[in-house]
């Protein structure tokens, strides 16, 4: 996805310093790993039945985005991580740092939930291949 420059500017002049938690849940199978990570700098990993997901977060101030990257190794079966990001937050933009991010096999959804949060939903095919990708989130200072 190509983002246009304005939106990177109204980052750069609105964006906010992070506080709170992203809520993390994944699902293997039958399996349910829930978690939360804060927003400023922490890393948590989830493994549901024989998959394991690990996510980071780090505060980039000269760009004052979050930068969230998720890592995923080998996945017996599908295997689909949940961000729930508290209201304010925005996806500004998503990079793939493996080239095994397959976009059809391994979609992301965003949804505007309806307390004004927003969650992410990744969903990881099965196999061996390690699959990496950053998401740059901004939380924007607007109407104040």
């Amino acid at each position: 996805m190509r983002y246009p420059e304005a939106n990177l500017d109204l980052v750069a002049r609105f964006g906010e310093a992070p506080e709170g938690e992203a809520e993390l849940t994944t699902k293997c199978g039958d399996t349910v790993s829930i978690t939360s990570v804060a927003l400023d700098t922490a890393t948590a990993t989830l493994k549901p039945q024989g998959a394991e997901v690990t996510v980071a977060t780090a505060w980039e101030r000269e760009e004052r985005m979050v930068k969230l990257a998720v890592s995923a190794g080998a996945r017996p079966q599908p295997t689909e991580l949940t961000v729930t990001l508290p209201a304010g937050w925005w996806l500004v933009r998503a990079r793939d740092m493996t080239g095994q991010w397959d976009r059809v096999e391994d979609p992301v959804r965003e949804f505007d939930l309806p307390d004004g949060r927003t969650r992410l939903a990744y969903s990881f095919r099965a196999g061996t291949e390690p699959v990496s990708t950053t998401f740059e989130l901004a939380r924007l200072r607007v109407g104040r």
